[in-house]
């Protein structure tokens, strides 16, 4: 059974990535209100949100263009 990250853990590789806290909310289609009660801990999300939150961190950055 794999390690579900904690939200400072995902939040951490997002920051690693160059990805900010508003971005992560976007990209994983969260509001970021939502996601600080996660932080704070007075809610808790879904495991399939947390599998979008980790998604979200692999997910291209669609401002970004590739090379041709």
């Amino acid at each position: 059974m794999s390690k579900i990250l904690t939200i400072s853990e995902i939040e951490r590789r997002a920051r690693s990535c160059g990805i900010s806290r508003s971005e992560l909310c976007e990209r994983a289609g969260i509001s970021p209100s939502t996601y600080t009660r996660w932080k704070n801990g007075t809610s808790t999300p879904l495991v399939k949100t947390y599998e979008r939150l980790i998604a979200a961190i692999d997910k291209p950055d669609p401002t970004q263009r590739s090379a041709p």
